[in-house]
């Protein structure tokens, strides 16, 4: 898969098929992250990275400008994991 966000993919799929976009405090750090679905009553369906960020053993720039977390390989998934 090329490289997105979870952002890009909920609102291509926002505007393409309707539904909810869903934005919750990331299971992984400070920053939001956001998913789709199609109703209420589904699970949603979430664009995420195919590997955990390791934080500890990033470089400092990367801690301070998290750059990497913006734009990523990543894989779709449903659910809220």
């Amino acid at each position: 898969m090329r490289r997105s966000n979870c952002l890009i993919f909920a609102l291509r799929r926002f505007y393409a098929e309707g539904g909810y976009i869903i934005v919750r405090r990331s299971h992984f750090g400070w920053w939001w992250h956001f998913s789709w679905t199609r109703s209420l009553s589904e699970p949603p369906i979430a664009y995420v990275p195919q590997r955990p960020i390791e934080w500890r053993k990033l470089p400092w720039i990367l801690r301070i400008l998290p750059l990497h977390t913006v734009i990523y390989r990543g894989t779709i998934v449903e659910g809220d994991q």
